[in-house]
C-alpha cells in the first residue's frame, strides 16, 4: 500500500495549491521523508504547512514537521489507498448504485 523508496511523488500545499515534484525517501511510523529539488521552488514549503503527497498507490495528508535544506519531514495524519479511493469515487458518482 505504501510508496517505495526513490519513487517520484507530488507534494502540494493545501493552503494555496502550489505543488512540487519530490522523491519519496522513507516512511517510519507516521513520519514521511521526502527529498525536494535543490532550487527556489521548494522555498514555499515551511514547517507547519498542511500538505497532500500524491504517490501512484497512496495519498498522504499531513503537516510538515521539519524542513532541512531540500528534505521535508511530514507528520502523516491520513494515508489513503488509491484503489479504495477510486472505488468510493465510483459509488459517489453513480446515482444508480444504492
Amino acid at each position: 500500500m505504501f510508496s517505495r523508496q526513490n519513487e517520484q511523488v507530488i507534494v502540494r500545499l493545501l493552503s494555496d495549491g502550489k505543488s512540487q515534484e519530490a522523491v519519496f525517501e522513507r516512511l517510519e511510523g507516521r513520519h514521511l521523508q521526502l527529498r525536494m529539488p535543490d532550487d527556489d521552488r521548494c522555498n514555499s514549503f515551511r514547517a507547519g504547512d498542511l500538505v497532500e503527497v500524491n504517490s501512484p498507490k497512496t495519498l498522504y495528508l499531513g503537516e510538515i514537521a521539519a524542513k532541512e535544506s531540500s528534505i521535508l519531514r511530514i507528520s502523516v495524519e491520513h494515508a489513503l489507498d488509491r484503489e479504495t479511493l477510486a472505488a468510493i469515487h465510483q459509488v459517489w458518482t453513480r446515482p444508480d448504485v444504492a
